[in-house]
């Protein structure tokens, strides 16, 4: 049985390739990358594309996302309510230009458990850029490297934080969710958010 048989995520990416001049510059611009990331942001793709002259625009970053979505290379988290569109990897991002040119024939999924806190992105840019959440301690870090400007930004968001209380959630054995709630939450309110997080699940 052949790799395309036993993977169908390479016969749709391969198809995608060849179909799309933008899938074709944005998956060659991700082969120079020098790390695999398991999170990518739209804002983060389209800066690193601008910088080297493409003309490839924010809509069709987030068209180039759905279709790895649907083809099965990961999730696209966009939509109402979503600040910071990203794409969260279940492949190697750096590797995939090779399989769709064919030069390559193995695709691995990237190993689990899925990083938490932000700890795929190693500076301030690609924390906020990816929408994940990160400790306390990582964002002051990471604004300290991006400058005066993000870290009073930082501040600022710490001071809105008054009147919440920080929990800790082990969602999964490996994965541990962190949250603020309000300090006088109430049934009412609870209820509607467990009614959201109901909403969240993608399949089963």
């Amino acid at each position: 049985m052949s790799t395309l048989d036993t993977n169908p995520v390479i016969f749709g990416l391969r198809d995608f390739y060849n179909s799309s001049p933008e899938a074709r510059e944005i998956l060659t611009h991700f082969a120079s990358w020098k790390e695999n990331k398991k999170v990518t942001g739209v804002k983060r793709v389209h800066r690193r594309l601008s910088r080297v002259g493409s003309m490839v625009d924010r809509p069709q970053i987030e068209q180039f996302f759905r279709t790895l979505h649907n083809i099965g290379l990961g999730e696209f988290i966009s939509g109402e309510g979503v600040r910071r569109p990203r794409f969260i990897w279940g492949y190697p991002l750096t590797r995939l230009s090779q399989v769709a040119t064919g030069d390559a024939w193995e695709l691995e999924p990237l190993p689990d458990p899925l990083p938490t806190n932000g700890q795929e992105n190693s500076d301030a840019d690609e924390v906020l850029d990816s929408g994940e959440p990160v400790g306390l301690d990582q964002t002051r870090a990471g604004a300290t490297r991006a400058g005066a400007t993000r870290a009073g930004a930082t501040r600022a968001g710490e001071s809105g934080s008054v009147g919440t209380i920080k929990h800790t959630f082990r969602l999964r054995e490996d994965l541990s969710v962190k949250f603020r709630l309000p300090r006088d939450l109430t049934m009412t309110e609870a209820v509607r958010l467990a009614e959201y997080v109901k909403t969240l699940p993608f399949g089963f």
